[in-house]
């Protein structure tokens, strides 16, 4: 999300402390905190970036995990 919305990751970090494995958590819709006037940039990159996703059975659920390429 740093590199699509043009925020620094430490910033991006501080201001989602509650994040404390640096993952939005599963099964929840997670409001991400950017800095004002971000959004925008990041909503737009978001969409033009391609995305890796995986299925996985964690705890015996079955979830998505979607990641960015490196």
């Amino acid at each position: 999300f740093s590199v699509a919305g043009e925020i620094d990751y430490n910033l991006l970090l501080l201001l989602n402390a509650e994040l404390r494995k640096r993952v939005t958590p599963p099964d929840t819709i997670y409001t991400l905190k950017v800095p004002f006037g971000k959004r925008e940039i990041l909503q737009t990159n978001l969409l033009s970036i391609k995305t890796i996703k995986k299925e996985k059975v964690f705890s015996k659920k079955k979830i998505e995990i979607v990641t960015l390429p490196e």
